[in-house]
């Protein structure tokens, strides 16, 4: 999946082999997966006497972080059909809340956002450096 033309996403599979898959393959098995997640209980525990298992942190942040790429991928590939549906005030805030929530409780990696060190910013990248400047985003 593309976010970028530098920026393309694979998926890990069971066997721990990353693929390359298209976009809406790719969506789907990051839905399917954050909904198998949320219903175990061992992870998302939903009785008051469970305690959450010391991988929760981790959990949380690759379920963050993948979200993160569909939201790339979106604005990579579909802004033009946001504009037209006249949506972008609508998903802007949409993002602009989860990048507000992730760095808020440190889920947000900033190479998840801006690539790598000393590479060009790209894609949501420049986004997040727009909305800093205009200070949609804190620091």
């Amino acid at each position: 999946m593309s976010a970028g033309p530098s920026l393309n996403y694979l998926w890990t599979n069971r066997d721990g082999k990353q693929v390359s898959l298209p976009a809406p393959t790719y969506i789907d098995y990051v839905v399917t997966s954050v909904q198998q997640l949320i219903d175990d209980e061992n992870v998302f525990p939903n009785n008051a006497n469970h305690t959450f298992h010391p991988s929760f942190p981790s959990t949380v942040k690759s379920i963050y972080r993948q979200l993160l790429r569909v939201f790339a991928h979106l604005y990579h590939a579909h802004f033009d059909v946001i504009l037209h549906l006249r949506a972008e005030p609508h998903f802007n805030s949409l993002f602009a809340h989860f990048l507000a929530f992730g760095k808020e409780y440190q889920l947000l990696e900033v190479r998840d956002i801006k690539g790598e060190v000393n590479s060009p910013t790209v894609g949501v990248g420049q986004l997040w450096e727009r909305w800093k400047e205009r200070g949609i985003l804190e620091g």
